[in-house]
């Protein structure tokens, strides 16, 4: 579920009474948000040079009694202030409350701007407009060690909580910035932070990403992830460009990339159907946050996708104009080739067998076209994942790639326009042909290793 801890509406009751009354002896509201007094002889100044996240603008406004609040986001989002023992407390509230109705976890957002510097000093003068609505300069507003310990605390807490119920409860986060960076929301001084930082290094692959790419990523990943940790794998989220528009024919490659990997797939709704962002700018799309990712679920070719019946009034965003096709639910489950298919076909798979649950991840051949990798477990079925993410066709020798590797192996799942190859049917791996955009995984039966 998502949880954000960093802002409130201005419409909440709690900024409501905070407004009422600067003095937090007072008012027990004022001291839940980050209210600064302006500079300059008449005080109307703004407390300090800080911008708002995405689009450049002041990250404060002015109140009636002429203090500032700040919103590193939207002037609507007053920033709370998780310094404040109350507001932590009412944060453990909100997270209890939602774990005693059976949420599984959080979703924690834009966790790098939990906190901001205590004495409000300025950033760095010359700020150019791509570094104000990017990631540098802002050392005194994101990353800061109190996001860790405030993180630790939550994890904590569920921690205890899952202890109770005997049940796991996750948490994990939402972070930008280099891979040192975001790898330490896994945890700092000793202390376990989120179960996983988001991978959004996925989401920077697109159609000419090739096999080396891929490499670099998930090499990146599994290197700088601290020991005894799980990865992720990331296929879009509500702020990022649609899969099956970022990666076009690659889309089902890497689908099987993320399903197969050891680790977490994460999949924003519809990836599963390779729906496409929605057409945004002809004027119908009120509300501020329509953005083109966000379309409505589809899932039949009736009206508005059967998203909604007799009893939607105003739907907020348009459907895509595919949904009379091919791009929707039931359409998808009759037709085996479909990526709902392969979706669904590589979730049984991820979820019934040893090699993929628990198993060995061995890299395999990974050049510029083709990134491969083997998972197997002692004992059981051993597996090979083979994917092209090359426009065109290419032939691999996979013999002395890993002992284990047969001649020939049991193709389980296969993907991609112009496949050379069927489900069930043998594949040659010694001379293995993949079309262009083709995934394949195949399987063979464990043989003991020789002592």
């Amino acid at each position: 579920m998502d949880f954000i801890p960093n802002h409130t509406s201005d419409k909440h009751p709690w900024f409501l009474a905070s407004k009422n009354g600067s003095d937090p002896r007072e008012n027990e509201f004022r001291s839940y948000y980050v209210w600064a007094p302006g500079r300059g002889d008449n005080g109307l100044q703004l407390p300090n040079s800080w911008t708002t996240v995405d689009e450049c603008a002041p990250a404060w406004k002015i109140n009636d009694d002429n203090f500032f609040y700040l919103h590193q986001f939207m002037e609507s989002q007053p920033e709370l202030n998780l310094r404040s023992a109350k507001v932590r407390e009412e944060m453990e509230d909100i997270l209890r409350f939602w774990l005693d109705l059976g949420v599984d976890g959080f979703y924690i957002r834009d966790a790098d701007y939990l906190f901001e510097d205590y004495d409000l000093r300025d950033q760095q003068d010359n700020v150019t407009s791509q570094e104000c609505g990017g990631t540098s300069n802002r050392k005194y507003t994101k990353g800061l060690t109190e996001v860790f310990d405030m993180l630790a605390r939550w994890r904590a807490f569920l921690d205890d909580y899952g202890n109770e119920t005997s049940q796991t409860r996750i948490m994990f986060a939402d972070v930008d910035g280099s891979y040192e960076h975001v790898m330490n929301y896994y945890g700092l001084f000793s202390r376990d932070g989120v179960h996983f930082p988001l991978n959004k290094f996925s989401l920077q692959l697109n159609i000419t990403a090739g096999g080396q790419n891929i490499k670099t990523m998930v090499s990146n990943w599994m290197a700088n992830m601290p020991k005894e940790h799980w990865p992720n794998w990331m296929g879009g989220d509500d702020r990022s460009e649609r899969l099956a528009d970022r990666l076009g024919e690659n889309a089902g490659p890497y689908l099987i990339l993320a399903m197969l990997l050891p680790g977490t797939p994460y999949f924003y709704y519809g990836d599963e159907i390779g729906l496409q962002a929605v057409n945004t700018t002809n004027g119908t799309q009120e509300h501020t946050m329509a953005l083109p990712m966000r379309g409505p679920m589809q899932w039949s070719n009736t009206t508005s996708a059967g998203f909604c019946f007799q009893y939607c009034v105003h739907q907020w965003m348009k459907v895509h104009p595919e949904y009379k096709n091919q791009m929707n639910v039931e359409a998808q489950k009759r037709n085996p080739e479909s990526i709902w298919n392969l979706f669904h076909n590589l979730t049984l798979l991820r979820n019934n067998t040893p090699s993929f649950e628990y198993g060995d991840y061995i890299p395999a051949i990974q050049d510029d076209e083709v990134f491969s990798f083997v998972r197997e477990y002692d004992g059981k079925k051993g597996y090979l994942v083979a994917l092209n993410f090359a426009g065109k066709d290419v032939q691999k020798d996979f013999r002395g790639v890993h002992p284990s590797i047969p001649a020939s192996a049991t193709v389980e799942i296969v993907t991609g326009k112009g496949a050379r190859h069927t489900k069930s049917g043998s594949a040659h791996l010694n001379s293995l042909a993949l079309a262009p955009f083709e995934g394949i995984v195949v399987s063979w039966d464990y043989k003991a290793k020789e002592l």
